[in-house]
């Protein structure tokens, strides 16, 4: 199991991990951890740390601690500006895309990220054609209210998206395809 902490707050965003790769997010708070002391990301696995309560369940030397995002902008450099009105309703959907797949022209009204799990990602502004590419382990801060899409590389691409939204609003709006110009 691998817990990944944000040092800033009280509470701390946690992935754990297994063989079959990333399993869940959550903020909980750090009494929740039953005694886990966090590694400073200077230290290794195998190093326990100095401060560790007599407690401390057995292997807790062996948690690692990693930020995987923290960010106020989406990645082409927009800050967030807000979070939607209403009931906060999160969301971790898991994506299995195709090789070689355009998925459509969309935007997300709400914050998310995605995380690629296995696959390469290619993401495409519409506007000017700006693009990103991330492999395994990436994480993505998607845009918000910006038309884009995510075009898989040569092999099957599987994302984890997080959207922090809100009951009631769509996670994805789809959009048009631009309409040929008249010198195609």
């Amino acid at each position: 199991m691998i817990c990944r902490k944000r040092y800033d707050e009280p509470s701390m965003t946690v992935a754990r991990a297994g063989a079959a790769g990333l399993l869940w997010l959550s903020c909980v708070p750090l009494a929740c951890l039953g005694g886990i002391t966090p590694v400073a990301a200077a230290e290794t696995p195998t190093e326990a740390p100095a401060e560790a309560p007599a407690e401390a369940p057995v292997g807790a030397s062996q948690v690692v601690v990693e930020t995987l995002l923290q960010t106020t902008e989406s990645w082409d450099r927009r800050r967030y500006r807000r979070y939607p009105a209403g009931q906060p309703q999160l969301s971790l959907l898991r994506y299995r895309i195709p090789p070689h797949t355009a998925l459509p022209w969309h935007a997300h009204p709400v914050p998310n990220v995605a995380y690629v799990v296995k696959g390469v990602l290619t993401v495409e502004r519409r506007a000017d054609g700006a693009t990103l590419t991330l492999g395994p382990g990436a994480a993505l801060p998607e845009m918000v209210d910006g038309v884009h899409r995510g075009v898989s590389g040569s092999e099957p691409l599987e994302l984890l998206v997080f959207y922090a939204g809100a009951k009631g609003v769509p996670l994805t709006q789809p959009v048009m395809e631009p309409a040929p110009s008249k010198n195609d």
